[in-house]
């Protein structure tokens, strides 16, 4: 889908890139994917592309905490890898459930490789499969 021009599958998919979700962490082609969905107006994604860096941690937070599903998601993968935060598996589990529960795939997609991993919840192949689907 990101590669037929769908704004929200390139961002899903950037949030992937960013993350390492799924994929080997790429941050040019996370930055690439971000770029095509901004440009169609997808304003999530322009928030990711313009975001600094160093206030990146802060802003997602806020955003998170206003129900920002995007947010919860690359904050999630963050406290995932531990990428500017202490790593938290609980927390990120916590944040994917959040942007989950709002129907972003994200948060869908990140939840479910928690459990069929058993990162930081138990193991369960029928969660994960409930939340791939």
């Amino acid at each position: 889908a990101a590669d037929q021009g769908l704004a929200n599958a390139q961002f899903c998919l950037a949030l992937c890139y960013e993350n390492g979700t799924g994929v080997d962490q790429d941050q040019a082609e996370a930055a690439r994917l971000y770029s095509l969905a901004a440009e169609q107006g997808f304003t999530r994604a322009q928030y990711d592309l313009d975001r600094d860096d160093a206030e990146s941690v802060a802003e997602l937070r806020l955003h998170a905490d206003t129900g920002c599903p995007a947010a919860q998601c690359n904050l999630a993968g963050r406290y995932m890898k531990g990428i500017e935060v202490k790593q938290d598996h609980a927390e990120a589990v916590r944040l994917y459930r959040l942007a989950a529960d709002q129907g972003f795939v994200g948060g869908e997609y990140g939840l479910a490789s928690c459990y069929e991993d058993g990162t930081g919840v138990d193991h369960d192949d029928a969660e994960a499969v409930r939340w791939y689907r």
